[in-house]
């Protein structure tokens, strides 16, 4: 098995990003409660929007790590993969050609 280059989306054939995790909490849970929670689980925080974060975790684990952070973290609504979006429908795309 060949080993895994970097955690691009080109090098990786997985249906969410590898290490990402989107977690969504509950108005009005402080930032810092927030972070100090998710500590344990992730190596770093990110505020994506209010009430969503974007936590970094081990790749690959993700799907173990979601629920515990569920069980664990009362103010926690959801977290769940970060999921990728690939177009396959069109590819490579339209182009136009001179038939005569």
């Amino acid at each position: 098995m060949a080993p895994l280059i970097s955690l691009a989306s080109n090098h990786v054939l997985f249906p969410a990003a590898p290490g990402q995790l989107l977690v969504g909490v509950r108005d009005g849970t402080p930032e810092e409660v927030v972070r100090e929670g998710l500590a344990s689980f992730a190596s770093r925080v990110e505020v994506l929007i209010p009430n969503l974060y974007l936590a970094f975790v081990k790749p690959f684990q993700e799907p173990d790590v979601a629920p515990a952070i569920e069980r664990a973290l009362a103010f926690v609504r959801y977290a769940e993969l970060n999921r990728r979006t690939r177009l396959i429908d069109f590819l490579p795309g339209w182009f136009v050609d001179r038939i005569c």
